[in-house]
């Protein structure tokens, strides 16, 4: 039988709760910007090999994912933990 619950390590934002985490997240964004911070946001997957240069082989428990496109090429890639290699590798690339 199939499962109702969300896959392991996520949440269902049901309107009730996600009006509240809304406001939460608008009023933060709406402080933060006074102040001059800026948003980014990367992706939620990278290519494995960012993860594997900051944590070796063993990529700390990191969920890898191969994926072979229509030309039959492989990725590598991996399901981000936290953002501090995303951050490194958007800034690299502008700076």
């Amino acid at each position: 039988m199939i499962s109702t619950n969300p896959p392991k390590g996520t949440y269902d934002w049901f309107p009730d709760e996600f009006k509240i985490r809304k406001y939460i997240f608008d009023t933060w964004r709406k402080v933060c910007q006074s102040y001059g911070f800026e948003e980014y946001l990367g992706p939620i997957v990278e290519d494995a090999a960012i993860w594997q240069a900051k944590s070796g082989e063993d990529v700390g428990g990191t969920e890898l994912t191969k994926i072979t496109d229509r030309l039959g090429e492989i990725s590598e890639l991996a399901l981000r933990p936290e953002m501090t290699p995303t951050v490194t590798r958007m800034v690299s690339k502008v700076w």
